[in-house]
């Protein structure tokens, strides 16, 4: 019980929220395409019909490209961290990248056919931009005004 509500706390917003080290410079630059380019090829992934197996290491190649895990980690930990030592800081990370990769992979399968559509951006402030998204299963639609990912510089 308690993991699926940290689940459905922490997944939505570390899917678009937390972006890599590598990454600012093309979310400040283009954040719409930014989401565009991430989520896109994440759906395809996690919606396929492949195995389990086959559909996590490929997330988990996404994850870690666009993904910044061990300060997402730090963050999820908070102030635990820093009494945590640095095997159990990595086994942390380990672990929570497990977590997020299995996460996605198990439910995101339930739910074939969606898509992604960017429809626009805005500037947030200093500190990114807030991406206007539209996402669509054959089963659902998201509504478009409460998906909004904040890619952080």
């Amino acid at each position: 019980m308690v993991v699926r509500s940290v689940a459905r706390i922490l997944t939505p917003l570390l899917f678009f929220a937390l972006v890599s080290a590598a990454a600012p410079v093309r979310a400040a630059d283009d954040p719409a395409g930014f989401i565009a380019d991430l989520g896109t090829p994440a759906i395809d992934v996690l919606t396929s019909q492949r195995p389990e197996a086959e559909r996590e290491n490929q997330f988990r190649i996404l994850f870690r490209e666009g993904f910044d895990v061990p300060s997402i980690s730090r963050f999820v930990l908070g102030r635990y961290w820093t009494t945590a030592s640095d095997p159990q800081r990595e086994e942390f990370v380990r672990l929570f990248e497990a977590f997020v990769v299995h996460a996605y992979s198990v439910r995101s399968s339930a739910f074939p056919g969606q898509t992604l559509t960017v429809r626009g951006s805005r500037l947030d402030g200093e500190r990114g931009a807030v991406v206007q998204s539209h996402r669509r299963t054959e089963r659902w639609t998201a509504d478009p005004g409460r998906l909004a990912d904040q890619p952080h510089r």
